[in-house]
């Protein structure tokens, strides 16, 4: 049961219809990478929800605010995951 998809590389990968916990992946709108090589992906699920995948993160736009906010926040690596949130934000309005 269920793929391990730490590190697999996601570009060009069709995912539509993949399930990820409870949820069913609709597309895959976007894919930004931070300056040390972490990939965010943006996801339009089933029902209409949008969720953030990097590395083992599954998370909606304000659950990844606020992880930033709490694991380490004021920093380069904060801002620069800030900057892709807004991206993405920017993508789905």
């Amino acid at each position: 049961w269920g793929a391990d998809l730490w590190g697999a590389n996601l570009g060009g990968a069709n995912l539509v219809g993949a399930k990820y916990g409870d949820d069913t992946i609709a597309a895959r709108l976007a894919a930004a990478e931070r300056l040390d090589g972490y990939t965010f992906h943006l996801f339009r699920l089933e029902d209409g929800e949008h969720m953030v995948m990097a590395g083992c993160r599954w998370f909606t736009i304000p659950e990844y605010r606020t992880h930033v906010a709490s694991e380490y926040p004021a920093t380069d690596k904060a801002r620069e995951t800030l900057d892709i949130l807004d991206f993405f934000e920017r993508r789905i309005a």
